[in-house]
Protein backbone atom coordinates (compact mmCIF):
# COMPACT_ATOMS: atom_id res chain seq x y z
CA UNK A 1 0.00 0.00 0.00
CA UNK A 2 1.97 3.06 -1.16
CA UNK A 3 1.38 6.35 0.59
CA UNK A 4 3.21 9.64 0.33
CA UNK A 5 3.48 12.84 2.34
CA UNK A 6 3.89 16.37 1.09
CA UNK A 7 7.56 17.07 0.38
CA UNK A 8 9.22 20.32 1.36
CA UNK A 9 12.33 22.07 0.12
CA UNK A 10 14.18 21.17 3.30
CA UNK A 11 15.12 17.77 4.66
CA UNK A 12 17.57 16.85 1.90
CA UNK A 13 19.76 14.83 4.25
CA UNK A 14 22.70 17.24 3.90
CA UNK A 15 25.09 16.89 6.85
CA UNK A 16 26.07 19.95 8.89
CA UNK A 17 29.14 20.06 11.08
CA UNK A 18 30.17 21.59 14.36
CA UNK A 19 33.82 22.35 15.09
CA UNK A 20 34.89 21.19 18.56
CA UNK A 21 37.90 22.39 20.56
CA UNK A 22 41.05 20.29 20.33
CA UNK A 23 41.78 18.45 23.58
CA UNK A 24 45.25 17.05 22.95
CA UNK A 25 48.57 18.62 23.85
CA UNK A 26 49.92 21.54 21.83
CA UNK A 27 52.67 19.51 20.18
CA UNK A 28 50.14 17.37 18.32
CA UNK A 29 48.71 18.58 14.98
CA UNK A 30 45.32 20.28 15.53
CA UNK A 31 42.17 18.33 14.94
CA UNK A 32 39.99 18.63 11.91
CA UNK A 33 37.01 20.95 11.64
CA UNK A 34 34.68 19.26 14.15
CA UNK A 35 31.78 16.94 14.27
CA UNK A 36 28.28 16.64 12.88
CA UNK A 37 25.59 17.21 15.47
CA UNK A 38 22.02 16.01 15.84
CA UNK A 39 20.58 19.45 16.57
CA UNK A 40 22.22 20.91 13.42
CA UNK A 41 23.61 23.97 15.20
CA UNK A 42 26.87 25.62 14.15
CA UNK A 43 29.58 27.43 16.08
CA UNK A 44 32.77 29.23 15.12
CA UNK A 45 36.04 27.32 14.95
CA UNK A 46 38.89 28.80 16.98
CA UNK A 47 41.93 27.04 15.55
CA UNK A 48 43.42 26.47 12.13
CA UNK A 49 42.79 23.31 10.16
CA UNK A 50 45.78 21.07 9.45
CA UNK A 51 47.29 21.65 6.04
CA UNK A 52 47.20 19.06 3.30
CA UNK A 53 50.38 17.99 1.58
CA UNK A 54 49.32 19.35 -1.79
CA UNK A 55 46.27 20.00 -3.89
CA UNK A 56 47.01 16.73 -5.72
CA UNK A 57 46.11 14.83 -2.54
CA UNK A 58 42.59 16.24 -2.45
CA UNK A 59 39.56 15.38 -4.58
CA UNK A 60 36.36 17.44 -4.40
CA UNK A 61 37.47 19.00 -1.11
CA UNK A 62 38.10 15.63 0.58
CA UNK A 63 41.32 13.66 1.05
CA UNK A 64 41.72 10.83 -1.43
CA UNK A 65 41.28 8.39 1.45
CA UNK A 66 38.31 9.14 3.74
CA UNK A 67 35.26 7.51 5.33
CA UNK A 68 32.22 7.62 3.01
CA UNK A 69 28.66 6.92 4.14
CA UNK A 70 28.50 3.70 2.14
CA UNK A 71 31.22 1.88 4.15
CA UNK A 72 30.74 3.44 7.60
CA UNK A 73 28.03 3.21 10.23
CA UNK A 74 25.64 6.16 10.12
CA UNK A 75 25.31 6.24 13.93
CA UNK A 76 28.73 7.88 14.30
CA UNK A 77 29.71 11.50 13.67
CA UNK A 78 32.30 12.54 11.09
CA UNK A 79 34.40 15.64 10.56
CA UNK A 80 34.01 17.78 7.45
CA UNK A 81 36.79 15.99 5.60
CA UNK A 82 35.55 12.65 7.00
CA UNK A 83 38.86 11.55 8.54
CA UNK A 84 37.90 12.11 12.20
CA UNK A 85 35.18 10.08 13.90
CA UNK A 86 33.44 10.04 17.24
CA UNK A 87 30.53 8.14 18.73
CA UNK A 88 27.38 9.94 19.83
CA UNK A 89 26.83 11.12 23.40
CA UNK A 90 23.08 10.56 23.55
CA UNK A 91 21.87 8.14 26.21
CA UNK A 92 21.63 4.62 24.82
CA UNK A 93 24.38 4.96 22.22
CA UNK A 94 27.01 3.89 24.74
CA UNK A 95 25.79 0.33 24.13
CA UNK A 96 26.66 0.38 20.43
CA UNK A 97 29.90 -0.99 18.96
CA UNK A 98 30.25 0.72 15.60
CA UNK A 99 32.70 0.44 12.71
CA UNK A 100 34.04 2.40 9.76
CA UNK A 101 36.11 1.65 6.65
CA UNK A 102 37.53 4.23 4.23
CA UNK A 103 36.79 4.41 0.53
CA UNK A 104 40.02 2.72 -0.59
CA UNK A 105 42.21 -0.26 0.23
CA UNK A 106 45.47 -1.80 -0.98
CA UNK A 107 46.17 -5.04 -2.84
CA UNK A 108 49.97 -4.97 -2.94
CA UNK A 109 52.97 -3.13 -1.52
CA UNK A 110 53.66 -1.94 2.03
CA UNK A 111 51.31 0.65 3.50
CA UNK A 112 50.34 2.28 6.79
CA UNK A 113 48.01 4.76 8.46
CA UNK A 114 47.89 6.46 11.87
CA UNK A 115 45.11 6.47 14.46
CA UNK A 116 45.06 8.89 17.38
CA UNK A 117 42.71 8.20 20.27
CA UNK A 118 41.69 11.79 20.81
CA UNK A 119 39.42 11.32 23.83
CA UNK A 120 36.88 9.07 25.51
CA UNK A 121 33.27 10.16 25.18
CA UNK A 122 31.22 10.56 28.35
CA UNK A 123 27.66 9.54 27.39
CA UNK A 124 24.60 11.39 28.59
CA UNK A 125 22.32 9.85 31.21
CA UNK A 126 18.74 8.71 30.72
CA UNK A 127 15.99 11.01 31.95
CA UNK A 128 12.32 10.48 32.69
CA UNK A 129 10.48 7.47 34.10
CA UNK A 130 12.66 4.62 35.32
CA UNK A 131 15.76 6.62 34.39
CA UNK A 132 17.57 5.69 37.61
CA UNK A 133 17.10 1.98 36.86
CA UNK A 134 18.27 2.39 33.26
CA UNK A 135 21.33 4.41 34.30
CA UNK A 136 22.29 1.95 37.03
CA UNK A 137 21.94 -1.05 34.72
CA UNK A 138 24.04 0.71 32.07
CA UNK A 139 26.75 1.66 34.57
CA UNK A 140 27.07 -1.83 36.03
CA UNK A 141 27.12 -3.53 32.62
CA UNK A 142 29.65 -1.17 31.06
CA UNK A 143 31.99 -1.51 34.04
CA UNK A 144 32.00 -5.31 33.69
CA UNK A 145 35.16 -6.34 31.85
CA UNK A 146 35.89 -2.63 31.17
CA UNK A 147 33.69 -2.73 28.08
CA UNK A 148 32.38 0.83 28.27
CA UNK A 149 35.38 2.42 26.51
CA UNK A 150 36.70 0.46 23.57
CA UNK A 151 38.58 1.11 20.34
CA UNK A 152 40.08 -1.32 17.85
CA UNK A 153 42.29 -0.42 14.88
CA UNK A 154 43.50 -2.65 12.06
CA UNK A 155 42.95 -4.03 8.57
CA UNK A 156 40.27 -6.15 6.92
CA UNK A 157 39.21 -7.36 3.48
CA UNK A 158 36.18 -6.09 1.63
CA UNK A 159 34.32 -9.32 2.40
CA UNK A 160 35.14 -9.37 6.13
CA UNK A 161 32.53 -8.95 8.81
CA UNK A 162 31.94 -5.56 10.37
CA UNK A 163 33.35 -6.67 13.76
CA UNK A 164 37.10 -6.26 13.28
CA UNK A 165 39.07 -9.42 14.06
CA UNK A 166 36.16 -11.85 13.84
CA UNK A 167 37.34 -13.75 10.73
CA UNK A 168 40.47 -14.76 8.80
CA UNK A 169 40.37 -11.60 6.71
CA UNK A 170 40.75 -9.07 9.54
CA UNK A 171 43.12 -8.22 12.38
CA UNK A 172 42.60 -5.62 15.09
CA UNK A 173 44.61 -4.14 17.95
CA UNK A 174 42.50 -3.07 20.94
CA UNK A 175 43.07 -0.50 23.66
CA UNK A 176 43.37 -3.20 26.37
CA UNK A 177 46.53 -4.59 24.76
CA UNK A 178 44.74 -7.40 22.95
CA UNK A 179 44.92 -8.45 19.30
CA UNK A 180 41.88 -9.92 17.60
CA UNK A 181 41.80 -12.18 14.55
CA UNK A 182 39.88 -15.20 13.27
CA UNK A 183 37.42 -14.84 16.15
CA UNK A 184 40.17 -15.25 18.77
CA UNK A 185 42.01 -12.83 21.04
CA UNK A 186 45.51 -12.83 22.54
CA UNK A 187 47.69 -10.56 24.62
CA UNK A 188 49.69 -8.25 22.37
CA UNK A 189 51.76 -5.11 22.79
CA UNK A 190 50.61 -2.61 25.40
CA UNK A 191 47.33 -1.01 26.36
CA UNK A 192 46.74 2.53 25.13
CA UNK A 193 44.51 5.47 25.95
CA UNK A 194 43.79 9.15 25.33
CA UNK A 195 46.44 10.91 23.26
CA UNK A 196 48.21 7.71 22.17
CA UNK A 197 48.94 7.17 18.48
CA UNK A 198 48.77 3.73 16.87
CA UNK A 199 50.42 3.19 13.50
CA UNK A 200 48.93 0.27 11.55
CA UNK A 201 51.22 -1.34 8.94
CA UNK A 202 50.56 -4.06 6.37
CA UNK A 203 53.11 -5.89 4.21
CA UNK A 204 51.62 -7.47 1.06
CA UNK A 205 54.96 -8.06 -0.66
CA UNK A 206 57.54 -9.86 1.50
CA UNK A 207 56.37 -11.16 4.88
CA UNK A 208 52.59 -10.76 4.40
CA UNK A 209 52.13 -9.54 7.95
CA UNK A 210 50.21 -6.88 9.89
CA UNK A 211 52.20 -4.89 12.48
CA UNK A 212 51.54 -2.04 14.90
CA UNK A 213 53.45 0.82 16.53
CA UNK A 214 52.37 2.59 19.72
CA UNK A 215 53.79 6.12 20.04
CA UNK A 216 56.75 5.15 17.86
CA UNK A 217 57.47 1.87 19.70
CA UNK A 218 57.25 -1.25 17.54
CA UNK A 219 54.87 -3.81 19.06
CA UNK A 220 55.93 -6.53 16.60
CA UNK A 221 54.19 -8.48 13.85
CA UNK A 222 50.69 -9.29 15.07
CA UNK A 223 49.35 -11.42 12.26
CA UNK A 224 50.54 -13.59 9.41
CA UNK A 225 48.14 -13.31 6.48
CA UNK A 226 47.10 -16.83 5.33
CA UNK A 227 48.17 -17.74 1.76
CA UNK A 228 44.59 -17.87 0.53
CA UNK A 229 44.06 -14.25 1.64
CA UNK A 230 47.18 -12.58 0.21
CA UNK A 231 45.49 -11.76 -3.10
CA UNK A 232 42.66 -9.90 -1.32
CA UNK A 233 42.37 -6.14 -1.01
CA UNK A 234 42.82 -4.91 2.57
CA UNK A 235 41.13 -1.79 3.92
CA UNK A 236 41.83 0.19 7.10
CA UNK A 237 39.16 -0.68 9.64
CA UNK A 238 38.25 0.81 13.02
CA UNK A 239 35.65 -0.03 15.69
CA UNK A 240 34.59 2.36 18.47
CA UNK A 241 32.53 2.55 21.63
CA UNK A 242 32.38 5.91 23.44
CA UNK A 243 35.49 7.30 21.77
CA UNK A 244 36.74 10.03 19.45
CA UNK A 245 39.60 9.33 17.02
CA UNK A 246 41.60 11.11 14.31
CA UNK A 247 42.93 9.25 11.26
CA UNK A 248 45.97 10.14 9.17
CA UNK A 249 46.13 8.44 5.78
CA UNK A 250 48.98 10.71 4.68
CA UNK A 251 46.89 13.80 3.94
CA UNK A 252 48.80 16.04 6.37
CA UNK A 253 52.19 17.69 6.23
CA UNK A 254 52.89 16.40 9.75
CA UNK A 255 52.58 12.90 11.15
CA UNK A 256 50.72 12.38 14.42
CA UNK A 257 53.78 10.66 15.93
CA UNK A 258 56.89 10.80 13.70
CA UNK A 259 59.03 7.64 13.49
CA UNK A 260 62.65 7.50 12.34
CA UNK A 261 62.47 5.91 8.93
CA UNK A 262 66.07 4.73 8.63
CA UNK A 263 66.04 2.34 11.60
CA UNK A 264 65.19 -1.38 11.65
CA UNK A 265 62.82 -1.84 14.59
CA UNK A 266 62.86 -4.95 16.79
CA UNK A 267 59.66 -6.33 18.35
CA UNK A 268 58.91 -4.94 21.80
CA UNK A 269 56.12 -7.04 23.28
CA UNK A 270 57.60 -9.36 25.91
CA UNK A 271 54.22 -10.38 27.32
CA UNK A 272 52.67 -11.38 24.00
CA UNK A 273 51.19 -14.85 23.79
CA UNK A 274 52.74 -17.30 21.34
CA UNK A 275 51.12 -17.04 17.92
CA UNK A 276 49.80 -20.12 16.18
CA UNK A 277 50.05 -20.60 12.43
CA UNK A 278 46.48 -20.60 11.15
CA UNK A 279 47.19 -23.18 8.44
CA UNK A 280 49.19 -25.71 10.54
CA UNK A 281 47.96 -24.77 14.04
CA UNK A 282 51.59 -24.88 15.23
CA UNK A 283 53.57 -22.16 17.05
CA UNK A 284 54.83 -19.48 14.65
CA UNK A 285 58.25 -18.64 16.10
CA UNK A 286 59.33 -16.61 13.05
CA UNK A 287 56.56 -14.08 13.59
CA UNK A 288 58.07 -12.91 16.89
CA UNK A 289 61.47 -12.29 15.30
CA UNK A 290 60.44 -10.11 12.36
CA UNK A 291 61.92 -6.61 12.19
CA UNK A 292 60.47 -3.67 10.29
CA UNK A 293 61.82 -0.62 8.42
CA UNK A 294 59.28 2.17 8.33
CA UNK A 295 61.04 3.71 5.31
CA UNK A 296 59.66 0.84 3.21
CA UNK A 297 56.07 1.77 4.03
CA UNK A 298 53.91 4.49 2.46
CA UNK A 299 50.71 6.17 3.60
CA UNK A 300 47.52 5.14 1.79
CA UNK A 301 47.09 8.52 0.14
CA UNK A 302 50.35 7.88 -1.73
CA UNK A 303 49.31 4.47 -3.10
CA UNK A 304 49.73 4.02 -6.84
CA UNK A 305 46.87 2.98 -9.09
CA UNK A 306 48.32 -0.53 -9.35
CA UNK A 307 48.32 -1.01 -5.57
CA UNK A 308 44.98 0.50 -4.56
CA UNK A 309 41.35 -0.42 -5.05
CA UNK A 310 38.38 1.81 -4.37
CA UNK A 311 35.32 0.67 -2.47
CA UNK A 312 32.08 0.25 -4.36
CA UNK A 313 30.32 3.50 -5.15
CA UNK A 314 27.01 3.91 -3.31
CA UNK A 315 23.86 4.30 -5.42
CA UNK A 316 22.91 7.85 -6.33
CA UNK A 317 19.61 9.00 -4.88
CA UNK A 318 17.34 11.89 -5.59
CA UNK A 319 14.77 13.09 -3.09
CA UNK A 320 12.04 11.48 -5.21
CA UNK A 321 13.67 8.01 -5.21
CA UNK A 322 14.64 7.42 -1.58
CA UNK A 323 12.51 4.65 -0.09
CA UNK A 324 11.14 4.17 3.41
CA UNK A 325 9.42 0.79 3.83
CA UNK A 326 7.29 0.40 6.97
CA UNK A 327 6.83 -3.21 8.06
CA UNK A 328 3.31 -3.89 9.41
CA UNK A 329 1.82 -7.05 10.85
CA UNK A 330 1.10 -9.10 13.94
CA UNK A 331 3.92 -10.35 16.18
CA UNK A 332 5.59 -13.43 14.65
CA UNK A 333 3.94 -12.76 11.27
CA UNK A 334 7.31 -12.66 9.47
CA UNK A 335 8.10 -8.95 9.26
CA UNK A 336 11.80 -9.32 10.04
CA UNK A 337 12.14 -12.34 7.74
CA UNK A 338 10.63 -10.37 4.87
CA UNK A 339 12.77 -7.29 5.61
CA UNK A 340 15.97 -9.34 5.53
CA UNK A 341 14.90 -11.20 2.39
CA UNK A 342 13.93 -8.00 0.57
CA UNK A 343 17.22 -6.36 1.49
CA UNK A 344 19.17 -9.42 0.29
CA UNK A 345 17.33 -9.53 -3.04
CA UNK A 346 17.96 -5.84 -3.70
CA UNK A 347 21.56 -5.42 -2.60
CA UNK A 348 22.02 -2.60 -5.11
CA UNK A 349 19.63 -0.47 -3.04
CA UNK A 350 21.64 -0.99 0.17
CA UNK A 351 18.68 -0.93 2.51
CA UNK A 352 19.29 0.15 6.08
CA UNK A 353 17.10 -1.96 8.42
CA UNK A 354 16.18 -0.37 11.74
CA UNK A 355 14.26 -2.17 14.45
CA UNK A 356 14.40 -3.13 18.10
CA UNK A 357 15.20 -6.74 17.24
CA UNK A 358 18.27 -5.76 15.21
CA UNK A 359 19.53 -3.48 17.99
CA UNK A 360 19.07 -6.20 20.62
CA UNK A 361 20.96 -8.74 18.52
CA UNK A 362 23.78 -6.23 18.06
CA UNK A 363 24.05 -5.58 21.80
CA UNK A 364 23.89 -9.25 22.78
CA UNK A 365 26.70 -10.05 20.33
CA UNK A 366 29.04 -7.27 21.52
CA UNK A 367 28.30 -6.71 25.24
CA UNK A 368 28.67 -9.15 28.12
CA UNK A 369 25.65 -8.94 30.43
CA UNK A 370 25.53 -10.65 33.79
CA UNK A 371 22.29 -12.51 34.48
CA UNK A 372 20.71 -11.71 31.14
CA UNK A 373 17.29 -13.22 31.79
CA UNK A 374 16.23 -10.90 34.66
CA UNK A 375 17.56 -7.89 32.74
CA UNK A 376 15.72 -8.41 29.46
CA UNK A 377 12.86 -6.02 30.15
CA UNK A 378 15.30 -3.21 31.04
CA UNK A 379 17.47 -4.02 28.04
CA UNK A 380 14.49 -3.98 25.68
CA UNK A 381 13.50 -0.56 27.04
CA UNK A 382 16.99 0.71 26.19
CA UNK A 383 16.70 -0.82 22.72
CA UNK A 384 13.42 1.02 22.15
CA UNK A 385 15.06 4.29 23.18
CA UNK A 386 17.94 3.67 20.77
CA UNK A 387 15.56 2.71 17.94
CA UNK A 388 13.57 5.94 18.30
CA UNK A 389 16.77 8.00 18.09
CA UNK A 390 18.10 6.01 15.14
CA UNK A 391 14.89 6.64 13.20
CA UNK A 392 15.27 10.37 13.76
CA UNK A 393 18.85 10.22 12.45
CA UNK A 394 17.97 7.92 9.54
CA UNK A 395 15.24 10.29 8.35
CA UNK A 396 17.98 12.78 7.44
CA UNK A 397 20.09 10.27 5.48
CA UNK A 398 20.35 9.82 1.76
CA UNK A 399 19.61 6.09 2.07
CA UNK A 400 16.89 3.53 1.49
CA UNK A 401 15.37 2.58 4.87
CA UNK A 402 13.33 -0.37 6.15
CA UNK A 403 11.58 0.32 9.46
CA UNK A 404 11.11 -3.11 11.03
CA UNK A 405 9.13 -1.89 14.00
CA UNK A 406 5.46 -0.95 13.89
CA UNK A 407 3.84 1.07 16.67
CA UNK A 408 0.50 0.28 18.29
CA UNK A 409 -0.33 3.90 19.13
CA UNK A 410 -1.82 5.76 16.09
CA UNK A 411 -0.34 9.15 17.03
CA UNK A 412 3.14 7.64 17.15
CA UNK A 413 2.64 6.03 13.75
CA UNK A 414 1.73 9.39 12.23
CA UNK A 415 4.71 11.02 13.89
CA UNK A 416 7.01 8.37 12.43
CA UNK A 417 5.61 8.83 8.94
CA UNK A 418 6.05 12.60 9.12
CA UNK A 419 9.76 12.15 9.92
CA UNK A 420 10.24 10.52 6.52
CA UNK A 421 8.34 13.21 4.63
CA UNK A 422 10.92 13.38 1.82
CA UNK A 423 10.96 9.61 1.16
CA UNK A 424 8.79 7.42 -1.02
CA UNK A 425 6.85 5.58 1.69
CA UNK A 426 5.45 2.08 1.43
CA UNK A 427 3.51 0.12 4.05
CA UNK A 428 4.48 -3.54 3.67
CA UNK A 429 1.68 -5.48 5.38
CA UNK A 430 2.53 -9.09 6.21
CA UNK A 431 -0.54 -11.33 6.45
CA UNK A 432 0.44 -14.98 6.99
CA UNK A 433 -2.01 -17.85 6.81
CA UNK A 434 -3.50 -19.03 10.07
CA UNK A 435 -1.35 -22.18 9.92
CA UNK A 436 1.89 -20.23 9.40
CA UNK A 437 1.07 -17.81 12.20
CA UNK A 438 0.27 -20.73 14.52
CA UNK A 439 3.65 -22.34 13.78
CA UNK A 440 5.62 -19.18 14.44
CA UNK A 441 3.68 -18.44 17.64
CA UNK A 442 3.85 -21.99 18.97
CA UNK A 443 5.89 -20.94 22.02
CA UNK A 444 3.91 -17.79 22.63
CA UNK A 445 1.30 -19.19 25.02
CA UNK A 446 -0.99 -17.20 27.26
CA UNK A 447 1.21 -18.11 30.21
CA UNK A 448 4.26 -16.74 28.41
CA UNK A 449 2.40 -13.56 27.54
CA UNK A 450 1.78 -12.95 31.24
CA UNK A 451 5.43 -13.65 32.11
CA UNK A 452 7.48 -10.46 32.42
CA UNK A 453 10.52 -12.42 31.24
CA UNK A 454 8.95 -13.07 27.85
CA UNK A 455 10.43 -10.53 25.42
CA UNK A 456 9.56 -9.86 21.80
CA UNK A 457 12.68 -10.04 19.61
CA UNK A 458 11.12 -9.00 16.33
CA UNK A 459 9.14 -12.19 15.72
CA UNK A 460 11.17 -14.42 18.05
CA UNK A 461 10.96 -14.70 21.79
CA UNK A 462 13.09 -15.41 24.79
CA UNK A 463 10.85 -17.18 27.28
CA UNK A 464 11.73 -18.31 30.77
CA UNK A 465 11.15 -22.05 31.05
CA UNK A 466 8.67 -23.01 33.75
CA UNK A 467 8.71 -26.20 35.77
Amino acid sequence: IPFRAKRTAEGTGEAMYVPVPHRDSENVPPNLAGMQREDMETVQIKHKKPTFKSSAQVEKGLPICHFPESTSDFEMLYSEDRTSIRTRREAGFEWLWKHAKPNMGVKGGKFMFECRLKSWIEPERHTGDRSSELNEFTKITMEDYSQGRLVRFGWSTKESQWNLGSDLGSIGYGNHGIKYYAGSQKIYGESFGEGDVIRCCIDLVDTYTVSFFKNGVYMGAAYKIPPKMITKTFFPHICLRNASVDLNFGQYNEEFFPIKSDEAYQPNHPFAEMDMDIETNKPNFELKKLTIKIAEYSFLNDASTQCKENAEEPPKFSVEKKEAIFMCGLPSSGKTTYANSHSEKHKDKRYLIIGTGQILEHILSTVYIRELQPSLITLMEICNIIAAKLLRIASKLNRNIIIDQCHAIPAHRVERIIKFHNFQKTAMVIVPTEVELHKSCLLYTSDAADDLLCVDLGGRRIIKKKN
